[in-house]
């Protein structure tokens, strides 16, 4: 351990910035500020720098004077008349120590007068006085702003901020086992440990770790407590509030029966000590859960947490640069920095805690519940799990953890039977129970990317070639409610024997090890596990089925994605994997970027034909084929169309042989305007006049052709384009066309060209995929109703959902989310339904607010 230990945040919560210092009563000796040759001294260089300390460190009046104190009595008295300049960091402890008798055997004025001088030090140089600067693996303080930093500085903490974002966040489970003995162990002289306990075990904030009392503990049923978080600390002033960032944040955690003795022993010697001192005025239930030092009636900062936490994390073996490193990251991302608090030790321990649970069976919903977020089901409470049952499933949940299983000793493997139903396994062995021809949907996970897995196959069983997948769900993500007891196990048992070994890992070996599990976790499937499958026979012979891939397909047009912002962005040109089952799988991230998480639009970009843009008022804009989407994207002509894009304009791909373009309003009103004058032509001009709807839907066609009118609801009107009338020019006004029904909130959706030889693929909204049967035959198909009507019903809808896209393709369709989600289904092998049919599960997540045809490669 360095001799000056440097000082990793600002130590007070004062904010208002000083014009002049806070200076103690400094009676006696008189220190000269610069040496017989005009060098600043020590207390020279103090006096140059000491506003600026008190700014930086955020010092309370009262802890101004107080260390100013401090700084006279004892640093100028040992440094008197040296020049600052010459001190370096080995001559300044050398004449540190030989005048330590100056402390008169006070180990503790000893250490606060070395905070303080490393904090002068570190303003010092700064400031220029000198080049020295205290390092133990801590570059420099970081303040809260960053613009105080040196260039070279500021490009340092950038640095580490990237360099702990590719840092495995999880602790090795050798190194949290320490970690838990440790706490344990240190608990009954430093009662910072108990906080440091409810954080690892519960994912606890440090605020809300540090505000809990004896009163919080509360009885659900026999053998069953819980802990209630209402309160936090105040700004590391020793008092609580009621308060919490979410409205989950009060919730009730339930509490491991060895924890729970382990606060009930320490409740019996916190009353034992009230009433020998005779504190009769005091209540129990109001004295802290976690205390200062052996001080049983104060209560813990988060600051003497974290002085605790790392001297044992060093024990333990986690590497002390990550300490800079996440408070780096805090530093660049504010986000991060208010989820934890902007302290190290709530980002290791609530970021482990969250790590782990991710990788049980727990629903999202569960997690927020456990780590007090926002609950995004609106049908989910915090106060749902406020009762026995609910405080069960969420132990249950807990129990799954791998330092809940060491501490409860439950270590042994077992066999994990699959009924008809569950779909997934995790580690250890699994058996299928089915019946006759029955199908099974397995999921299988691995501990390590990239491992090699055997799957053995004895009697009848036929492994489908398909089934052979290169990637797979997390486990969160799974249909089914298997847990992952015997992955779980097989690390915890490993790791106990590294820890009696005296090993300790290189690296955690937990399946999910991602970025932000606590922001982020609907984006954690991104993180998906390749492995290698290997199956085998009863015989172990090696099955052919072996070296089977996954299908991939690809939508060829290029794909221009509406950000919420108004920002429009070219969708990457990438391969999804071909889900040819009847059943929505895993979907897809369209974007690589997490933040890309919400998306208004979807537009696909024809390279080889030529496309119009028209806005919701009816002015449009003229694309030629040659124009790429890049040019589109970038380039300043096209700025002014690119808005009305985001406005929630249209953009319909010409054809070659069309005659007409179609153009409907919201309200069913309609104009047939004529191909030949929507020549290309610059800027951009009005086409349509439009009435009180605006604009919906468009399309061109041909005079011989039908054309489909698609309501929000699910309403179809056919009409015969010949039936419109054809406008000479254009820029001429709508006329009735489809009616909405009576009543409703219904909307023109779509307009497409019938085509009767060719099944209809219909999406809504809320993911329903549909496949309608060939039109073929004359007496199936969709009568004619002229251009006024209100349809027949086409797609059954409820509720709120609507059609969100309709298209004729082929095969394959790539499903398209608001939540930046997609999923590639084969719509050729699902069963093909009449007409006011429901549709099926199309994919998982968001909104459906695109459908594309892909091809299958």
């Amino acid at each position: 351990m360095a001799f000056f230990t440097t000082q990793r945040k600002e130590t007070g919560s004062y904010n208002t910035k000083r014009t002049k210092p806070c200076r103690s009563r400094r009676k006696g000796k008189i220190y000269n500020e610069k040496t017989k040759n005009g060098k600043l001294t020590v207390w020279g260089a103090y006096e140059r720098v000491i506003l600026a300390i008190q700014n930086a460190r955020k010092w309370a009046d009262s802890t101004c004077r107080a260390y100013d104190s401090v700084f006279y009595h004892y640093i100028a008295e040992i440094y008197n008349d040296i020049e600052y300049a010459s001190l370096t960091e080995e001559t300044a402890e050398q004449i540190w120590s030989s005048k330590i008798d100056i402390f008169e055997g006070s180990d503790a004025q000893d250490q606060r007068a070395r905070s303080i001088f490393v904090s002068f030090v570190e303003q010092a140089c700064r400031a220029g006085l000198s080049l020295m600067r205290f390092r133990d693996t801590v570059p420099f303080v970081i303040p809260e702003d960053l613009s105080q930093l040196t260039t070279e500085q500021l490009l340092e903490v950038r640095r580490a901020a990237d360099r702990c974002q590719w840092r495995p966040k999880s602790l090795t489970i050798e190194a949290e086992i320490k970690i838990y003995n440790e706490l344990i162990k240190r608990a009954s002289t430093q009662g910072e440990c108990i906080a440091l306990l409810v954080m690892l075990l519960l994912g606890c904030r440090t605020s809300e770790a540090a505000g809990l009392s004896f009163g919080n503990i509360r009885k659900m049923a026999d053998g069953l407590y819980s802990i209630e978080r209402r309160e936090v600390e105040e700004q590391s002033s020793r008092t609580v509030k009621t308060g919490s960032k979410t409205a989950s944040g009060y919730r009730l955690l339930p509490l491991l029966p060895q924890f729970y003795e382990l606060l009930e022993e320490r409740k019996r010697i916190v009353q034992e000590y009230m009433e020998k001192n005779g504190y009769t005025d005091l209540d129990i239930n109001d004295m802290p859960l976690a205390c200062q030092g052996t001080n049983l009636l104060t209560r813990c900062t988060a600051k003497e947490m974290n002085r605790i936490f790392k001297d044992i994390c060093i024990d333990a073996g986690v590497e002390e640069g990550f300490f800079f490193e996440a408070e780096a990251m805090m530093a660049i991302d504010k986000e991060a920095g208010a989820e934890y608090e902007n302290v190290v030790v709530a980002y290791i321990l609530r970021h482990q805690a969250a790590t782990e649970l991710v990788a049980t069976d727990a629903s999202r919903a569960a997690i927020s519940v456990l780590m007090g977020h926002k609950i995004e089901d609106p049908n989910v409470k915090a106060f749902d799990y406020a009762n026995a049952d609910g405080q069960r499933e969420l132990l249950h949940i807990l129990m799954q953890r791998p330092l809940y299983r060491y501490i409860c000793g439950a270590t042994d493997m077992e066999q994990i039977t699959l009924e008809k139903g569950q779909s997934a396994v995790c580690g250890g062995s699994a058996r299928l129970v089915a019946q006759e021809e029955e199908e099974f949907d397995l999921y299988i996970d691995t501990l390590e990317p990239y491992d090699t897995m055997q799957i053995q196959l004895e009697g009848d069983i036929r492994l489908m070639k398909k089934d052979a997948r290169k990637t797979t769900a997390l486990p969160y993500q799974r249909p089914s409610g298997l847990s992952m007891v015997n992955a779980v196990t097989q690390v915890v048992t490993e790791a106990e024997e590294n820890v009696r070994a005296g090993k300790l890992a290189d690296k955690p070996v937990m399946i999910a090890q991602c970025d932000d599990p606590l922001s982020e976790l609907l984006n954690i499937d991104d993180l998906h596990i390749d492995w290698k499958p290997q199956i085998t026979n009863g015989d172990g012979d090696l099955s052919e089925n072996s070296s089977e891939g996954v299908q991939m397909a690809v939508c060829e047009d290029a794909l221009i994605a509406v950000l919420p912002s108004g920002v429009l962005k070219e969708v990457p040109k990438k391969e999804f994997v071909y889900n040819w089952t009847k059943r929505a799988r895993r979907d897809e991230k369209i974007f690589a970027d997490k933040t890309m998480d919400s998306i208004k639009a979807i537009w696909p970009f024809s390279q080889s034909a030529d496309k119009i843009v028209i806005s919701r008022e009816g002015t449009a804009w003229y694309l030629l084929a040659e124009v790429s989407a890049e040019e589109f994207l970038q380039a300043d002509e096209w700025e002014e169309c690119r808005g009305t894009l985001a406005a929630g304009g249209l953009m319909i791909p010409c054809e070659k042989d069309a005659d007409s373009l179609i153009c409907g309003a919201q309200n069913g009103d309609l104009v047939r305007l004529p191909a030949e004058k929507l020549c290309a032509w610059q800027g951009r001009q009005q086409i349509v006049r439009i009435g009180e709807a605006p604009l919906a839907a468009a399309c061109f066609c041909m005079a011989t052709d039908d054309i489909l009118l698609i309501s929000e609801k699910g309403q179809a009107l056919r009409t015969h384009v010949s039936d419109l009338y054809r406008r000479v020019d254009i820029g001429g006004g709508l006329t009735k066309g489809m009616r909405m029904k009576t009543g409703t909130d219904d909307r023109l959706r779509c307009c497409l060209v019938y085509q009767p030889k060719r099944s209809l693929t219909a999406i809504s909204q809320q993911r329903k995929l549909l496949v309608l049967r060939v039109d073929g035959e004359e007496k199936a198909q969709l009568r004619a109703q002229g251009h006024v009507g209100e349809g027949v019903c086409l797609v059954h809808v409820e509720g709120s959902d609507g059609v969100a896209d309709v298209l004729y393709a082929d095969q394959a369709v790539l499903l398209l989310s608001d939540s930046g989600y997609a999923q590639c289904r084969d719509v050729s092998v699902l069963r093909e339904k009449g007409r006011r049919a429901k549709g099926i599960e199309g994919m998982k997540r968001g909104q459906i607010i695109r459908a594309v045809c892909a091809k299958v490669k």
